[in-house]
Formats: structure tokens, sequence, C-alpha cells
């Protein structure tokens, strides 16, 4: 199974470095957020990747802000977000899940959906600042 992200088309370089700044975020959270789970072994894996995973998000906002300096490519660096933003929100899954609490009662989740994606829109938003880029408004 796969992230429902991934099964949406890359139209460019522009859409593969948007995709990964957005997703790289997002990953870096909900990461963070199985760090905490209760199964041990489980959680030291996830703490020894997360470091990785940030990296790679790193370097994805080092190619974002070096197309969003550029006029075309600033321009075509804001329609991806228009495109991927929401396709990213969307792997937080639904405000009320069943899944997050049954996950919740075994210790395997512990932060709501709507919270991590509300973080993940704060960062994103902030990034996407720094970049001269604008996020979507939800629809």
């Amino acid at each position: 199974m796969r992230l429902s992200v991934f099964h949406y088309p890359f139209e460019n370089w522009t859409d593969a470095v948007v995709m990964n700044v957005l997703m790289g975020l997002a990953t870096v959270i909900q990461l963070e957020e199985m760090t905490h789970v209760s199964y041990t072994p489980f959680a030291e894996v996830l703490r020894a990747v997360a470091p990785r995973e940030k990296r790679h998000t790193e370097l994805g906002l080092e190619g974002l802000r070096k197309l969003a300096e550029s006029g075309e490519g600033g321009k075509a660096a804001q329609m991806a977000v228009a495109y991927w933003h929401p396709r990213v929100a969307a792997t937080f899954g639904p405000a009320v899940s069943e899944r997050f609490a049954r996950l919740s009662r075994f210790g395997l989740r512990h932060t709501e959906n709507d919270a991590l994606r509300t973080r993940w829109q704060n960062e994103a938003q902030s990034v996407l600042e720094e970049c001269g880029l604008k996020t979507p408004v939800a629809a």
C-alpha cells in the first residue's frame, strides 16, 4: 500500500521538488508522532530514521528556494504548491477516525489527525513564506 499522494503524476522537476518539501514536512511530523509508540523497538527504529527524513526535506527546501528565486520557476512552484498542498494534507487522514481511536487505545497513536495536520499546515506555511510562496486557501 502507498499513501494516496504517491498515486498522482509528476509533470516536471518543480512538481517533484514541491511535493518532496510538502510531503517531507508531513513525514517528519508523522514520524515524530510514531516515535512515541508503546512498542519500544519500533519507536527506536523510527527515531533512527527521522533525521534522514528531515535531511531529505532540507535538501528539497534548498531546491525549492532556488526555484522560487527565478521568475518562471517561482510561478511554476506556486502552481505546484496549489496542486500538492491539498493532496499532502489528505495524508493525515480524516478529522474523526475510528482507526485513530483504536490505535490510541493500544498506545500506537497519541495526537489526533487534525492536530498533526494543523501543525503541518503551520510549518508548511512558514517554509513557503520564506520562499516567497503562498499557501493555498482551503476550499
